[in-house]
């Protein structure tokens, strides 16, 4: 009986998801608007905001049609998350074409995607996100199962991130092309708490270099993110920021260049997290560098394996403690089968490993799923 309400439940909410498709301000000839609060009062007010589902023991099985009880631990690595292109009829879709100007945060309910086809977001000359958890073009607060797909976000003059994904989780922004300001630090795509988000195929940063405090991707206090494919470049400080307390992350196949600071750096405690096949070059400070915070939190866990290092001022990977006196340095750090040339203080400056640490091995090492996956799942 509970199954058969259960099914009902989501037979109900399969009928219930719509497609809006938005074209220069107009849907099915109706003129909505050009501006964000215009969207949000007449297209996602009209989606479930609440998530539906008890757990995501329920809904997966439901948006993932190739589910099966063996894939209900790897699924979002060694897959990705196939819901958002396997759930036609489930998740509501907003589907914007042409430019749009952002008065306000344009705020993503659960159960959705907005799809980007060509389209552009740039702040209006009023935005404003008062109010608001952070200022963004795009905000994704406390939601489950949603998407942001293609796209151009533009915040250049906007003193805001382009995206921030707040405790929520599986969220997955795919092949967008992000900026940010150089005066407003924040940085271009921030991800804080919750898990299983996915940053893929992306182009995030600059084409000219900036001055100022912005990153362009800062995972902070998050689990099980996956941070692949994109290409990461131009940013006044690092490429790729994980901090306080993210675990289980995997960052790899990534091109991260160009940088004022760091191509990827790890901050503090920072855990059972895989880097991997990244290629990082001509970035001001190191390729790779996990620094043990002077509050005595370090990286722990660590597989830095099978990166190119290239070009970048300071050494092509650093592991480090910020502060000798106060004792923390990374631990059970692995750095293995990198590649790294033309770095200005050399290929390798690992010190202050733990003794657990394996600061270099030179013997081929095979890192495959298998392997990834124990990581991730200590």
């Amino acid at each position: 009986m509970g199954v058969f309400v259960f099914l009902c439940f989501v037979l109900i909410h399969i009928q219930a998801a719509k497609t809006f498709v938005v074209e220069n301000g107009f849907h099915n000839g109706v003129n909505v608007g050009m501006y964000t609060s215009q969207l949000q009062a007449a297209i996602l007010s009209q989606c479930m905001d609440d998530f539906p589902f008890a757990n995501d023991t329920d809904i997966l099985p439901v948006l993932d049609p190739l589910w099966t009880e063996e894939r209900k631990e790897g699924h979002h690595f060694q897959d990705g998350f196939p819901f958002i292109l396997e759930s036609k009829g489930v998740l509501n879709i907003l589907e914007l074409k042409g430019d749009y100007l952002v008065d306000v945060p344009l705020n993503l309910p659960s159960m959705f995607v907005l799809k980007l086809s060509g389209a552009t977001l740039k702040p209006a000359s009023n935005f404003s996100a008062a109010g608001f958890v952070t200022s963004a073009l795009v905000l994704i607060e406390k939601k489950g199962f949603t998407a942001i797909l293609g796209g151009t976000l533009d915040a250049e003059k906007s003193g805001a991130s382009a995206i921030a994904c707040v405790n929520s989780h599986h969220v997955q922004m795919h092949a967008i092309r992000a900026s940010a300001s150089s005066q407003s630090g924040y940085n271009v795509v921030f991800v804080q708490g919750g898990e299983y988000n996915e940053i893929a195929n992306c182009d995030i940063g600059n084409d000219v270099a900036l001055t100022g405090v912005v990153t362009g991707v800062i995972l902070s206090r998050t689990n099980h993110a996956l941070i692949h494919d994109n290409n990461i470049h131009g940013l006044p400080i690092h490429g790729l920021m994980l901090k306080d307390g993210t675990t289980k992350a995997a960052v790899y196949s990534n091109n991260i260049h160009h940088n004022g600071f760091d191509g990827i750096q790890l901050q503090g405690n920072v855990q059972n997290t895989y880097v991997h096949n990244n290629t990082c070059w001509a970035n001001k400070n190191d390729g790779i560098r996990a620094i043990a915070t002077n509050t005595k939190v370090n990286p722990k866990i660590v597989m830095i394996t099978a990166n190119v290092l290239v070009g970048n001022t300071r050494a092509g990977i650093t592991t480090e403690a910020k502060s000798l006196e106060e004792g923390a340095k990374p631990e059970g750090v692995m750095v293995a089968d990198n590649l790294a040339y033309n770095n200005g203080a050399g290929a390798w400056n690992l010190w202050n490993l733990d003794e657990k640490g394996i600061p270099f091995v030179s013997t081929p090492i095979m890192v495959n799923f298998v392997r990834i996956y124990y990581v991730l799942h200590i």
